[in-house]
Formats: C-alpha cells, sequence, structure tokens
C-alpha cells in the first residue's frame, strides 16, 4: 500500500496554461512512490488561479499591438474558451492524484470558533477560511482510511502548526523531507546491525522498492543471496527469501532456449520472489516474455506469466514502461490491463 501524501495549494500552483499541476519536478518524484491526494478546495484554487492569468494575458494581448500588425482576428480572441481550456488540461494531466471532499458541513462550528479566536489555521486577522477548510478536510479523511497516517505537504508556517497537533498526521514542505521520513535512508546502523545478529555473516549489497512499495535489502550470505522485505511505513522486516544468484542473473534464463513445459516451470518457481522484484526486475520479465517463443509458445509458460502481471492492478503503473513494449505483450498474451 502506498504512503498518502496531501498537498497544499501552495505547492502546486501554476500559472503555465501549458499544463494543470504546477510543481512538476517534486510531485513527479512523489508520485513514484506514494498516492497524491488534493482537497477538492485546492483543486478549486488551482483552477481560479489559471482562470485569473488567462483573462488577465487575454486583455494584455488584445491590446498588444502585434496583435493587430500579425492580423489575429480580435473576436476570435475575445471568444476564446478559458474555463474549456483550465478543463482540458485537467483531463490531460499525466499524473494521478486522488480528490478529497469535506461531506460532514456540521464542522462549520468548529471552523467558526477557529475563527473568532484567531487559531492555526487561522492568522491574526481572521485569514485562513481556504487552509482550515483543508484542515478539516484532511481530519475526515483520516477517519476514512485504514492506517488513519497521512503525509501533508505544505510551506505555510500557521497551517503547518494546526497539522502538527496530530500524530497521524506528518508535516513536510518537499520531496527530501518526505525521503527522510518514509525509510528511504534505510538500511539505518541500528537495522543492519538487527539483521547482522539475526543472520551471521551477511553483507549488505543494495535495496529497491518493489510493486507495494516496500523496500528489499539484499544482501550476500554464505553461498547465496538473501533478500528482506521491509514495511515502509512500519519500517520493520516483513519477510525474507535467498536465491543462489541475484535476480537479474536467475530472470535471464527467461532469454534461454527451453522446453516449453521446462519453461512453464521455471516460471512457477518465480512466484516466491514476486514480493521481492523491483521495476527492472519486472520489466526484465516482460521484454522476455514478449521476445522468446519458449514463453509466448508455451501453454504453460503463458498461464503463469499471466499470473505474474494479473496480480497487482498496478502493475502498469508501476512499471512506468512504453507503450509499444506493454501492447506487444498485451497482444501476445490477449491481457486485459
Amino acid at each position: 500500500m502506498k504512503v498518502k501524501v496531501i498537498f497544499d495549494t501552495n505547492i502546486i500552483k501554476d500559472t503555465n496554461p501549458e499544463s494543470f499541476l504546477g510543481g512538476r519536478v517534486e510531485l513527479q518524484k512523489f508520485a513514484e512512490i506514494a498516492e497524491i491526494i488534493l482537497p477538492d478546495l485546492v483543486i478549486e484554487e488551482l483552477k481560479c488561479q489559471k482562470r485569473k492569468e488567462l483573462e488577465k494575458n487575454k486583455g494584455l494581448f488584445l491590446k498588444n499591438p502585434f496583435h493587430w500588425l500579425r492580423n489575429i482576428n480580435q473576436e476570435d480572441t475575445e471568444n476564446f474558451d478559458n474555463e474549456a481550456h483550465i478543463t482540458e488540461l485537467e483531463n490531460k494531466e499525466d499524473i494521478k492524484y486522488t480528490i478529497i471532499h469535506l461531506k460532514n458541513h456540521s464542522v462549520l462550528d468548529q471552523i467558526k470558533e477557529l475563527a473568532i479566536n484567531e487559531l492555526p489555521p487561522f492568522q491574526t486577522g481572521g485569514k485562513g477560511f481556504k487552509d482550515t477548510y483543508i484542515y478539516f478536510t484532511i481530519l475526515e479523511y483520516l477517519q476514512t482510511i485504514p492506517d488513519k497516517y497521512v503525509f501533508v505537504c505544505t510551506k505555510d508556517k500557521v497551517f503547518q502548526t494546526a497539522l502538527q497537533k496530530h500524530l497521524n498526521i506528518k508535516v513536510i514542505e518537499n520531496f527530501e523531507e518526505f525521503e527522510k521520513n518514509i525509510g528511504l535512508n534505510i538500511p539505518s546502523e541500528y537495522t543492519l546491525q538487527e539483521i547482522q545478529e539475526l543472520y551471521e555473516g551477511i553483507e549488505y549489497r543494495d535495496k529497491w522498492l518493489n510493486i507495494e512499495n516496500n523496500w528489499v535489502l539484499s544482501f550476500t550470505e554464505k553461498n547465496h543471496k538473501r533478500f528482506i522485505l521491509f514495511d515502509s511505513v512500519a519500517n520493520e522486516m516483513i519477510g525474507t527469501v535467498v536465491s543462489t544468484q541475484d535476480l537479474s542473473i536467475l530472470l535471464a534464463d527467461l532469454n534461454e532456449d527451453k522446453s516449453y513445459n521446462d519453461m512453464g516451470i521455471f516460471i512457477r518457481g518465480l512466484e516466491k520472489y514476486y514480493l521481492y522484484f523491483s521495476k527492472d526486475h519486472f520489466l526484465q520479465i516482460l521484454q522476455s516474455s514478449t521476445d522468446n517463443y519458449c514463453i509466448y509458445n508455451s501453454q504453460i509458460a503463458r498461464g503463469e506469466i499471466k499470473k505474474i502481471f494479473n496480480r497487482n492492478d498496478n502493475t502498469k503503473n508501476f512499471l512506468n514502461t512504453t507503450d509499444d513494449l506493454w501492447e506487444q505483450f498485451i497482444q501476445k498474451y490477449n491481457f486485459q490491463s
């Protein structure tokens, strides 16, 4: 399960008429390993900012002498549909996000109380209604999710003060802070010491995220490789598996010329490593399954490959592969994505 990160308007605001969400470089980093959550008021604020900027620039463009010097039709400019353009940007947005809404409007009395007493998220002078509305949207959302824990990304200090009162909300300002709080610094010296006490002679080598957004730590141990699965949120070991070789070398056998039956048995044996595969491992399987006739012509192997890619609805998004490779796979395996 991906960690949930809720974003304030000041992180994603952008008046750029070419894209919907702002802060795209940061957001794309978050999107790789987290679920992006946007309160509905954040979306409306973003649209309002773009609406005002488009209207302002339309007026400036109409006054610009190059508008008539280039014989651009004034009526076309005046009739340009800003709202339709914003809707188009929203529909074409390729960074995936979930919108949350405040449904319980009985919180109005609590909002009024905070406003009267100028308590966070309200500021001195009564400013801060939008932040307060988002604040209660977040609190309500927390009650609807199983883990009841979220990150909130905001640069507003007063808003931060209100959020920090809740132990199940972790406030951050950027991706760097997020990294420090979700175990991207795994393995710590303490974690390594625990593992070394558990498995004698083990040597740390590498780490990666799996399809469920948990960490896999790779170790060399005597004559084999050990892979340890860590829960990204709880930061604790939740599984382990061993192999005589690195997983990428193991998967190289998918390119071999085997009998149909042997290939099917080999792929079936990969099941135990499923939660230990990285994105690159899955891509390796995907590429081999489209290239090697021993896989796609074998009824057993085809079935086992389809099981691998049917196991998680998020597989295509996790792989973030080219459309061409994914389409080849779909066509060869009659795969429903």
